[in-house]
């Protein structure tokens, strides 16, 4: 089952904290240029990394895709930190319209 489930014509905020080995939260965020966030096969996403280290947003290109697992990692004062993951479903969006095609036109 995915953490995350998007329609394929949606987006997602995804905030980041920190914890420590007891996960007990920690302020603090990721030092810069270190984020990174890649996926088991990116091509259904657009990741855009927040203004600053602890956000990044994910976008959902329209291809569907299941179990796509997204691992951020980074680092906190120079020393590298466990990566996170979160596993992604992009799913069809519900009908919101209706579409007419016409046939070829035939003789009576």
């Amino acid at each position: 089952m995915a953490d995350v489930t998007l329609n394929e014509n949606q987006n997602v905020e995804v905030r980041i904290s920190l914890a420590n080995s007891s996960n007990v939260a920690v302020a603090g965020l990721i030092d810069a240029g270190t984020l990174s966030v890649t996926f088991t096969d990116p091509a259904p996403f657009t990741v855009t990394d927040g203004a600053d280290t602890s956000s990044f947003n994910v976008k959902a290109n329209g291809t569907l895709t299941s179990a796509n697992v997204a691992t951020v990692s980074g680092s906190f004062n120079g020393v590298p930190l466990t990566p996170g993951t979160l596993t992604f479903d992009v799913v069809v969006a519900p009908p919101t319209q209706i579409t007419l095609t016409p046939g070829t036109p035939a003789n009576n």
